[in-house]
């Protein structure tokens, strides 16, 4: 089995106690049954402490999150007690993993580090190379040959990427090339409609809902934003979702749906970030991904 990530995944790393953003905070946490059996059977202080921290519901094991929804083991320095006591061994499957991802094919893994993380959004908005997809474990032998089925979507999904770094074009341009990649051309929305559907979703944070306010007060200027130098942390955020979701929605019959659903992300960041003070600013950038993942990507 071949696993294969982004070129940037190896520089990821946690910010813990410098991260505004905590993943401790505001998400419910699920415990892997054998780490919950772990935690249950700890002794000392830290065992009472698990015991009375942990709740069973539904046939799964979560954390009992306390006040402001912090998980029960961040401690006031913004670090975790549990790493602190034990050390990362000692982590529940999905603390550990956050917020790498894995999507799994027939000879192939693919990773990534998810856009609602605030490290991983700096990381993916920051790079100023085209990405590539590296494989990282490719085995002793030779590469691992993918089905025929799964060759095909690959291939097409590397030409769609292709395109989408083709910076001797337009980014918006590029979007239209790479739909047409599946026969369809990408649907349009005016700054007010998008206000309508978002307006439709779950809020996480009130801040969300003033930055999706200011869509209608945008004067529709849309593309006029973007120069061809503050292009590229958006190439970016579109190369991400493209590998993300692309190869596993054409598998699900939904290609066009999903590549649609990466631009319209891309699109609804770059208004935002640029009706908060423009888009030269790859922090701002980052913080509004960040913001969208949290609310859109991953609600």
């Amino acid at each position: 089995m071949n696993i294969y990530a982004p070129d940037y995944y190896p520089d990821f790393k946690c910010k813990a106690d410098r991260c505004q953003h905590s993943c401790c905070v505001g998400w419910e946490i699920d415990i892997d049954r054998d780490t919950a059996e772990r935690y249950l059977n700890a002794e000392g202080e830290l065992g009472r402490r698990l015991s009375r921290s942990i709740s069973y519901e539904g046939g799964i094991f979560h954390f009992l999150l306390g006040k402001d929804e912090k998980c029960p083991f961040l401690n006031e320095r913004g670090l975790c007690d549990i790493i602190i006591a034990k050390g990362d061994g000692w982590l529940c499957d999905i603390c550990r993993l956050h917020p790498r991802y894995n999507c799994f094919f027939s000879e192939r893994t693919e990773m990534g580090v998810g856009l609602a993380c605030e490290a991983a959004a700096e990381l993916i908005v920051s790079a100023e190379h085209k990405v590539k997809l590296v494989c990282f474990e490719c085995g002793e032998e030779e590469q691992s040959i993918p089905a025929p089925e799964e060759a095909e979507v690959f291939a097409l999904r590397d030409k769609a990427i292709s395109v989408l770094q083709n910076r001797k074009i337009g980014l918006f341009d590029r979007f239209g090339k790479a739909m047409s990649l599946l026969g369809e051309a990408e649907p349009r929305f005016s700054d007010s409609e998008l206000y309508g559907l978002l307006c439709q979703l779950e809020c996480l944070d009130p801040e969300w809902r003033k930055m999706i306010g200011m869509l209608l007060y945008s004067g529709e200027k849309g593309e006029t934003y973007l120069t061809s130098e503050s292009e590229i942390p958006f190439e970016q955020l579109a190369v991400y979702f493209i590998y993300r979701y692309m190869a596993e929605g054409i598998m699900q019959g939904e290609g066009a749906e999903r590549m649609a659903f990466c631009f319209l992300g891309v699109r609804i960041i770059m208004l935002i970030s640029a009706l908060l003070g423009g888009v030269e600013d790859k922090g701002r950038i980052a913080e509004v991904a960040r913001m969208y993942s949290a609310e859109v990507e991953y609600s």
